[in-house]
């Protein structure tokens, strides 16, 4: 008895630990000492094989990293601070990089999450008339973000969740290509 319970301890420990891992909160995951300021997701809905040959659930990590001066300006509200590179972390069983210091585009395609258009609320029934909004099957989206706000001096954590033709789902599909012939295994150093 005691011979079969170490047996079976000794198999499930490795599994508990790759599901400990894959829980992580990409959120908490940092790289450089310094924790992601967005976190995209991208899924498959209803499918375990995805058509173009693309991953089922992406998961991507955004990064600043700083050298020490320009951070110093940044912190203090100076103008004129620039990152030393924007990061992207794709999760996966090892996980891949793409640093905008060597990947063309990839920085525009990053910022061009300052111009998501915000999606419209609604209240069904009441207030301005509005169309029956479907939700499709196929690929969903989600944009967390702690750098957010209302006006200058208040931020947020924000989340955004969308489907297909979506001004989020754009956004994530062009950094997708921005990033795609930049992937690497390497992680970034400052």
């Amino acid at each position: 008895m005691k011979v079969a319970f170490l047996a079976l301890a000794l198999v499930a420990a490795p599994l508990a630990v790759r599901a400990q891992v894959a829980a992580t909160d990409p959120r908490s995951v940092e790289v450089a000492g310094a924790q992601p300021f967005a976190v995209a997701q991208r899924r498959i809905a209803g499918s375990f094989v995805s058509v173009d040959g693309s991953r089922i659930s992406e998961t991507y990590g955004f990064y600043v990293l700083w050298d020490r001066a320009q951070h110093r300006l940044w912190a203090r509200g100076q103008s004129g601070a620039r990152p030393g590179a924007l990061i992207i972390r794709r999760d996966g069983d090892t996980p891949a990089w793409a640093d905008s210091r060597s990947c063309a585009g990839l920085q525009n395609a990053i910022v061009a999450m300052e111009d998501i258009e915000s999606p419209t609320l609604d209240v069904p029934g009441l207030g301005a008339p509005s169309a029956e909004r479907l939700v499709m099957d196929g690929v969903f989206y989600e944009l967390w973000t702690r750098s957010s706000g209302w006006g200058e001096d208040t931020g947020y954590g924000l989340t955004y969740a969308s489907n297909v033709n979506t001004a989020l789902a754009e956004w994530i599909e062009a950094v997708r290509t921005a990033a795609e012939p930049c992937w690497t295994e390497t992680a970034p150093t400052t």
